[in-house]
This record gives structure tokens, C-alpha cells and sequence, in this order.
């Protein structure tokens, strides 16, 4: 394609975006382009040269370009040197360059190119861009009316004052906030003119320098917490990071300046942290309409509070730069990124001519283009409602009797105020004993199984509570008139849940389930997650004895069901795969009538079901006896997998980003499911080839030294075999780095020796194992014909000290276990090994 990167510009943030279209321009030549580098203020003033032959030759503007001072630059200076010494913000030539061009991409920041003015100039002139549209980057441009928008929609954001060129000193003290406070511009980036102030002296200068250059600044509430960002890629978020200054706040040279801050990807959070602080960014993007990409800011406060900051539409794409960072957390390179955001920019103008429709003169739009912005809270239930759903008996003031609980959760440190703290009964801790740390937090009620007497607060007694639980999440789940998409199996549950949920967000608001919530206390808390802007759930659903599944369908009443496959898992109590397809099978008993049942055609025990509940299922695998098959497959290496997928409505070519043959099957389940709601086989594409792991599921990292495999969230038999057939695919020499499989009953021992047999069947060059149980593993390998070589050490600390004697560069190093083990530290120590 022809490519015109725009960069430069007058603003403050000048330098940045210079570095940032030299990246840009670079990514993209690597991937075949004929990218041009043009500086929107300077133009091309070539007077020599026939502009309309502009793309054969490889034009970069004069710049100092992929270096970022430490101080923004000075723009008067740069508007004194353009030769017309015209100070338009649009050069000579830039409008008919970019005509030329099949696409811009925005290479922009701050205010000349972020807030909406150019781009409402090219779509007036037809030309594509990257980014979102004028009024998605006016709004977001402007943290004034983006704060404005936060409270209307109920986002949590400091609190704040706007001032204006025309108020005086007098009005800024008449009006101060309380110190600390945070000062700076309305319509600024890269915290240029930022400042964190304590006393009034500070003030009154933070507030003279903000309003240099600006008309407007806005004053904040300080929060103090830890500093996170989020960033989106076609409507779908990215890891999140945080970001550690070193020294301060995470101010312009902080940002720019190399080893100035530390950033971490992913965040060290717990999951359903990770989970809000994700969908809040994503509700950020919808209320300002943004389009194909951005980043979201955050800060966390010490009670687990999240607060949104800013919203950034062009987000830097420098060597520093964070969004650039959370790509490549999921395997996606900067060239990738940079190819990804145009295809998504191509989808939005391409979504803009197939969602037209007109009808008696006038253009009428589908559902998908008026994105649902409702705020982010539980449909109402009251305390009399909650007792009833729990079978419990309300014990406080009879006037809060009416009122509603604002969240519900197990864990006293995620109480909020208006929550409801159902305190569970575990092995080690009993929640009972953190009902006053709930109610200190401003919890609006609590149950209890016991008699609370003097009690001063609300409460509901309940005979159990995690019970009370499953039968709130119950009655919750029926208030809703969505459809449910449930996820059992053996293995691959989690990456078949990220991989339809990636493919149904293409045209529903989705909620999935978070980490590893899938069980009879994670499920019930997802449930709890569904908000009227919500349209679709998928829902993964795990269990370990019969009755379990039972349970959990009871719960969620799934429309579609799914299971990927049946194997040696959870056999302590299910005995053997029989018993597995029993207990899983229990998840047809509260489906949806008319619903639909999708499993795994390959696997012998599920082709076994030829009706379940008067509904007859379809099939997808490798076999095209299948209603979805896989043909014409080219492996890439850890580029992933092209294939055709083959149904009866025709075939659609698709790259998965993900390696090995289960991959494969995980992506003709989400193909299924996805025409099953009916998205375009184009829609169904994207949302697969947009699809990024679960982190430890399978994750693919590579470094200057090594590839890693990281499959090391949990194991049993079927998933190790498939993760080392995965192997065959890639190129190099291969480790592998077992450990034990848990909960495998009396068998085993004998399964552990099968896995370390196939090890050695799949021409492994080094195993390496740890734990007792993965002795078996080695032993199995060891007696295998042709023997594998093989290290065994029954500690995980002594296993770590020899690695880096045994792994060379350039091998392609798996390492997976069950959860217990925690071999996710041997991730840091390989990732160590190669800085």
C-alpha cells in the first residue's frame, strides 16, 4: 500500500511525534509498504520534484527524528522556519499527498492533531485515516468534557474544577481544592504543564504555567495510587500495564526519557482487578466514540479503587511508549501492531458502507453502529429482593428494606459502598470473621449464618451462605434477556471462551468470564458482572465431581452449549472419562430449549451424543464429516496458522495468531458459535485473527535468545500431549519443562509415564522435569525407544539454577505444569536469561 505517515506538527508534543512517525515509517517499509514520512506543519516544498511521482521514491522529512529531548520543544522557533512563514497548521502539499495515498496514519499528538480539526478536514476531503473520527478525538482531546462525560455515565474520576482564560487569581483561590491537588491543562498531553501541588504558593505557579498556550485548565482532586494504562486495539483491550516513575509522576521526561520509569506487562493485579480496570477502559472508549485504537489511563487507589484520568487516541508508538509495550506482551510486534491498526481503520470505513442502509431517502444504521453507553451498574435488587432470592431473613432498619445493593463479592478488600459481602466458609479462612472490616468499608448489607446480636447494620441470615450465593447469582442471571454461551471440556476451555468472546465482540457487548472464575463460587461472581448494556455472556463452566455442572447450569441457563473435549482430568472423583462426559454433560439440563449444543466431532465420547434435551448437536473438528472443518492448513511457526474453515454456507481463509493443531479446533468452535449469532464470515475472521491468549495459556514469547512457551496455568495428560505435538510446527532445538499434573487419581502415576513416552515419541532434544509426580514423566521418557535426554531434579529452586547452563540460544522452550506447581517463576527465570 501506499502509506503517508503524518508526524510533526506545532504542538508541545512535536518531538514525540516525530519519533513516533520514524517507528511507524520504518514498521511499515518492513512489512512491504511505501510508507512517506511527511511533517503536517512543513509539508513538502520540493519545487522540484512532481509530486504525483511522490510514492517511488523514499521521502522522509529533515528531522531529528527518533530522538525525544527532555524538554518539549520550542514552537514558536519552529514556525519561524517554514519557508512560506506561514503559520497554518497545514503545509504545502500535505492535502494533495495525502489524497495519493490508499491511508494516513496518524503519527500525531497533542493538540493540532489530536483534537479533531484535521480529521474533520480529511473526511471533507475523503481521506482515510488511522485513529478515531473528529468527534471521538474532540471529546477525548478536551478532559473538561471528557470529564463531563465520565459523571453523566457514571465512571469514577477525580474530582475537578475547570478555569478559564478569563478568571483571575482571585477566582482560582475563591475556588481552590483541597491540597495536594493536580494541575494541568485541558486540552494537553504527554502531562506537558502538569503539576502536583501542596500548598497555594504551588498553586498559583502550576496554574500560570498550565495556561500557557491553553485557553482552559483543569483542576483535580490528587489520588494517590498506582499509575496504569490500557490500551485497545479494535474495540478489544489489551494487557494492562503500570507504569513505575522512578522518580515523581510519570511526567514528559519520565515518559520519554529512557530508564526514567519502570513498566510492568502484565500488571501484577488480581484478576478481577484486571477485569474492571479492562471493562471500564472499554466503557471510556464507547462514551467517546472512539474508533480502531486508543489508551486508556488509569490510577488505583490503596481501597482497590479505579479511577479513570484520560483517554488518548493516538496513542505514542516510540520506543518508550506504553501501548507498543502491551502488544508485544500478547506476541504482537510493532510492525504487526502498526499493520493491525490500519486493517482495523480499513474495518471501520468498510463497517460505514455495509451498515448503511437506505430506506425512503434517509440512511438508516444497524444496532452494531449505536454502540449501547449505559452506566456501569447492577440492575436494581433490594435487600427484601436478595433475602427472597437467598431464602434468608432480613435483620436492620426497616426503611433500607428498598434499598439496592450497588455489588456483590466474597472478598472484604474489594468491598465498595452499597455492596453486598457474602462471607464464605473456606479451608483456611472463614469470611464471617471480616464482616465488620466489610461494614467499615461501607458495605449496605452482609449475610451471615450466624445470629449477629446488637447488630447495628443490616444483615440477612442465611442457613449458608455459599449456597445463598449460587442461588442469588441464580435469580440475577434471570433478570437478564440475553444469551449465554456455556464452555466445558477437559482441556481448552479458557483459550475456546477468549476465542468466542473475541469473535461475538465483533457485534454484541460481551461479557466473559475473568481468570479462572469457572467454578461454583467464580461463575456466580461473573454473573454478577452483567449490566444492561450487556447482549451476550460466555461463560466458562468447570467442575470436579458429578452434581457440580448440574449446579452451575441451574445458575447460568446457557442458550449455546460448548465442549471441547472429553480427557484424563479431575479423575480423583470422576474416575475416568466416562465419568468426565457425565459430569460434563450435565450442562444440558438447564439449557434453553430452542438453544444449540456445539462439541468437538473428533473426540470419540462426544460424536457418542447424538441428541441432548430433543436438540441435536453440531460438530466441528478435523474430519469433514464435521458441520465445521479445518482444510488446506499452513502451519507459520509461531506466527500462528492459515487455514480454510469449511461449513455449509461455504469456506472463509483465516490466519490464526496461535500455534498448534488445538488451536485450530478452538478457532472452528468460535467459527461455529459466531455463525451460530449470525456474524458475516468476515466479522467472525477478524474476531478470531484479533484474538490474544489468556495469560500462561499458551502464551508465545519471544526474545532476542529464545522462544518461550508458556502453557504453565494448569495440566492434565490431553493438554500436555497437545502442547508437545504443538512443537512439531516450530523450527530450532526444543525443551521441554514439565511438571506435575494434579488430581489424577489412582492412575496417576501411569499417566505421567504416557506423557514422558510421548515426549520422547515427538523427538523432544531436552526434558526437563520437577516434582514427584513428574518423575514419572522422566522415567517414561527415559524408557522410551529412542530414549530422550532428560534432567530430573524433585525441587523447583534446584531445577532453576541449572537452567542456565542448559538452554542455549535459539531453542524453543515449553514450559507447562498444573497450577500448584507455580512454574510460572521458571517464565522470569528464562525471561532473565535473555536480557
Amino acid at each position: 500500500m501506499n502509506i503517508v505517515v503524518l508526524a510533526g506538527g506545532l504542538s508541545s508534543e512535536r518531538d514525540v511525534s516525530i519519533a513516533t512517525g520514524v517507528m511507524v515509517c520504518k514498521s511499515l517499509r518492513k512489512k512491504g509498504h511505501k510508507a512517506l514520512l511527511i511533517d503536517v506543519f512543513f509539508g513538502y516544498e520540493n519545487e522540484n520534484s512532481d509530486i504525483s511521482r511522490i510514492f517511488e521514491v523514499d521521502y522522509d522529512f529533515d528531522a531529528e527524528a527518533s530522538s525525544i529531548k527532555e524538554f518539549a520543544p520550542d514552537i514558536e522557533k519552529i514556525k519561524s522556519m517554514r519557508n512560506d512563514h506561514d503559520d497554518g497548521f497545514i503545509g504545502k502539499n500535505v492535502i494533495e499527498i495525502c489524497k495519493m495515498a490508499d491511508i494516513v496514519f496518524m503519527a500525531l499528538h497533542g493538540d493540532n492533531g489530536e483534537n479533531g480539526k484535521l480529521q474533520a478536514c480529511f473526511d471533507l476531503f475523503g481521506i482515510k485515516y488511522t485513529g478515531s473520527r473528529y468527534l471521538g478525538s474532540a471529546l477525548a482531546m478536551n478532559k473538561g468534557l471528557a470529564k463531563q462525560l465520565f459523571y453523566a455515565n457514571q465512571i469514577t474520576t477525580p474530582a475537578g474544577k475547570l478555569f478559564t482564560a478569563t478568571h483571575t487569581v482571585n477566582d482560582y483561590i475563591n475556588d481552590e481544592m483541597a491540597y495536594p491537588c493536580v494541575v494541568k491543562p485541558c486540552s494537553g498531553g504527554s502531562s506537558i504543564g502538569v503539576s502536583i501541588v501542596h500548598n497555594r504558593e504551588e498553586y498559583l505557579k502550576a496554574m500560570e504555567l498550565a495556561f500557557v498556550g491553553e485557553k482552559e485548565v483543569l483542576v483535580e482532586q490528587y489520588i494517590k495510587g498506582r499509575e496504569f494504562s490500557v490500551g485497545i486495539l479494535g474495540g478489544k483491550c489489551l494487557p494492562v500495564i503500570e507504569i513505575v516513575p522512578k522518580d515523581g509522576f510519570y511526567d514528559y521526561a519520565n515518559k520519554y526519557q529512557k530508564g526514567k520509569a519502570d513498566e510492568f506487562c502484565p500488571a501484577d493485579l488480581d484478576p478481577v482487578i484486571t477485569g474492571r480496570m479492562q471493562e471500564a477502559a472499554l466503557r471510556v472508549y464507547h462514551v467517546l466514540r472512539l474508533d480502531t485504537y486508543a489508551r486508556i489511563d488509569f490510577l488505583l487507589d490503596e481501597h482497590n479503587a479505579i479511577y479513570c484520568l484520560e483517554a488518548n487516541t493516538l496513542p505514542g508508538m516510540t520506543p518508550t511508549s506504553l501501548l507498543p509495550q502491551e502488544a508485544a506482551a500478547i506476541g504482537i510486534s510493532h510492525e504487526d501492531l502498526c499493520e493491525q491498526i490500519i486493517e482495523e481503520a480499513f474495518l471501520l470505513y468498510q463497517d460505514k458502507e455495509d451498515h448503511r442502509q437506505r430506506h425512503d431517502g434517509t440512511i438508516q444504521y444497524q444496532r452494531k453502529d449505536m454502540k449501547n453507553r449505559q452506566p456501569d451498574t447492577m440492575k436494581p435488587m433490594t435487600l427484601d429482593q436478595v433475602a427472597a432470592a437467598c431464602g434468608g431473613t432480613y435483620h436492620g432498619d426497616e426503611q433500607l428494606r428498598q434499598a439496592t445493593i450497588t455489588g456483590v463479592t466474597i472478598d472484604s478488600r474489594n468491598v465498595e459502598a452499597g455492596f453486598l459481602f457474602i462471607p464464605i466458609k473456606g479451608k483456611i479462612f472463614d469470611g464471617h470473621n471480616f464482616i465488620a472490616s466489610a461494614i467499615e468499608k461501607k458495605a449496605l448489607c452482609c449475610l451471615s449464618e450466624k445470629e449477629i446480636p446488637g447488630a447495628s447494620h443490616p444483615y440477612i441470615r442465611v442457613n449458608d451462605c455459599f449456597q445463598a450465593l449460587k442461588d442469588l447469582a441464580s435469580y440475577y442471571r434471570g433478570l437478564f434477556d440475553i444469551k449465554v454461551v456455556g464452555i466445558t471440556g477437559s482441556v481448552g476451555k479458557t483459550t475456546t471462551k477468549e476465542m468466542i468472546a473475541s469473535v461475538l465482540s465483533e457485534k454484541y457487548q460481551v461479557l466473559k468470564t475473568q481468570g479462572n472464575y469457572n467454578n461454583e463460587i467464580g461463575v456466580p461472581l461473573t454473573l454478577f458482572r452483567l449490566r444492561d448494556h450487556h447482549e451476550v455472556a460466555v461463560i466458562e463452566m468447570g467442575v470436579s465431581d458429578f452434581g457440580e455442572m448440574r449446579n452451575l447450569s441451574r445458575i447460568v441457563r446457557p442458550d449455546v452449549c460448548v465442549i471441547t473435549n472429553i480427557g484424563f482430568s479431575h479423575l480423583e472423583k470422576l474416575g475416568n472419562p466416562e465419568g468426565v462426559l457425565q459430569a460434563k454433560s450435565e450442562i444440558f439440563e438447564h439449557m434453553a430449549e430452542e438453544g444449540a449444543i456445539f462439541l468437538n466431532g473428533d473426540d470419540p465420547l462426544l460424536r457418542s451424543i447424538q441428541t441432548a434435551n430433543a436438540i441435536t448437536p453440531y460438530y466441528y473438528g478435523f474430519e469433514h464429516t464435521n458441520d465445521f472443518y479445518a482444510d488446506n492448513i499452513v502451519n507459520m511457526g509461531v506466527k500462528g496458522i492459515n487455514c480454510d474453515i469449511c461449513f455449509a454456507g461455504g469456506k472463509a481463509n483465516i490466519t490464526i495468531p496461535s500455534f498448534g493443531r488445538q488451536m485450530i479446533t478452538n478457532a472452528l468452535s468460535a467459527f461455529a458459535v459466531g455463525y451460530r449469532f449470525e456474524l458475516t464470515p468476515l466479522r467472525i475472521k477478524k474476531g478470531i485473527e484479533g484474538f490474544t491468549p489468556a495469560n500462561n495459556r499458551f502464551n508465545v514469547i519471544e526474545t532476542e535468545y529464545m522462544t518461550i512457551i508458556d502453557d504453565c496455568y494448569n495440566a492434565n495428560p490431553t493438554s500436555m500431549k497437545a502442547a508437545i505435538d504443538a512443537l512439531d510446527d516450530l523450527v530450532g532445538r526444543k525443551v521441554c519443562i514439565l511438571g506435575d499434573m494434579k488430581e489424577l487419581g489412582e492412575e496417576s502415576l501411569k499417566l505421567h509415564e504416557e506423557v514422558g513416552r510421548h515426549v520422547a515419541d515427538h523427538h523432544v532434544d531436552l526434558l526437563i522435569c520437577a516434582g514427584p509426580m513428574a518423575k514419572s514423566i522422566a522415567q517414561g521418557a527415559v524408557e522410551a525407544n529412542p530414549p530422550c535426554t532428560v534432567l530430573y531434579f524433585p525441587e523447583l529452586e534446584a531445577m532453576k539454577k541449572v537452567l542456565p547452563s542448559v538452554i542455549n540460544k535459539n531453542d524453543v522452550v515449553l514450559v507447562k505444569a498444573s497450577r500448584s506447581m507455580k512454574f510460572d517463576g521458571i517464565i522470569e527465570e528464562l525471561r532473565l536469561l535473555s536480557e
